[in-house]
């Protein structure tokens, strides 16, 4: 399914669906499978032309299904589409991944598959930057660490650097990387503090964000 898919406007779904049928030479029950999956029977007789943004985003996805292709293309599906839109594509994918076809989809809005896509492949400049598994793409979570005033978590910071661990500070509090288990630095952390009698307002576990992910994986690129 390209960007902008090649519908007809002017005709009804149910007629769009059955001349891509003829042209894939498809069997014809697999209109109404297909309308079921893509949740699209309460259109089947309106013109295209008619339809919200997200309905023909549907209907050209069932276009695209028809035949049972092992690999279904899909490129910006998500471009103008609004929230609720949004949410629904990605159930969507879900089902037809389910039906054991491949879902491939091609966007530049990373945190619109969060949750959905299983593998992620980042390119950047021509170059593979990332080929791996969707959830391990972000990293691991770091610790978000702040004490009852700066000087205290000042203070903590300079306890914590003398152990070899990574921080860094700002405004906000303490950055601290995790290499290992998140739980076991937080216990360590918490264990300083409280030997140096330093009180914490905060502690806490940070998971990284797709674009700071997304930074890390494509510095230093030409």
């Amino acid at each position: 399914m390209i960007e902008t898919p090649g519908l007809f406007a002017g005709m009804s779904v149910r007629r769009n669906l059955d001349i891509h049928r003829a042209l894939t030479e498809a069997d014809v029950a697999e209109i109404d499978e297909i309308a079921e999956l893509v949740q699209i029977q309460e259109v089947m007789r309106k013109r295209v032309g008619t339809l919200s943004q997200g309905y023909r985003q549907r209907v050209a996805i069932g276009v695209a299904l028809l035949g049972s292709p092992a690999v279904l293309l899909l490129d910006e599906p998500t471009n103008a589409l609004d929230p609720d839109a949004i949410l629904q594509l990605r159930r969507l994918i879900r089902r037809v991944a389910e039906r054991n076809t491949a879902v491939v989809v091609s966007t530049h809005q990373l945190r619109e598959l969060e949750g959905t896509a299983d593998a992620l492949t980042l390119i950047h400049k021509g170059q593979i930057r990332y080929d791996g598994p969707f959830a391990d793409f972000v990293g691991r979570p770091s610790l978000r660490v702040r004490a009852l005033d700066d000087a205290a978590t000042s203070g903590l910071a300079d306890m914590v650097k003398a152990r070899g661990i990574r921080v860094e500070q700002s405004a906000s509090g303490l950055r601290i990387a995790t290499d290992g288990s998140a739980d076991l630095l937080a216990a360590q952390i918490s264990d300083v503090a409280a030997a140096a009698g330093i009180k914490l307002v905060e502690l806490g576990h940070v998971a990284p964000t797709l674009e700071e992910a997304f930074h890390a994986a494509t510095a230093g690129a030409c």
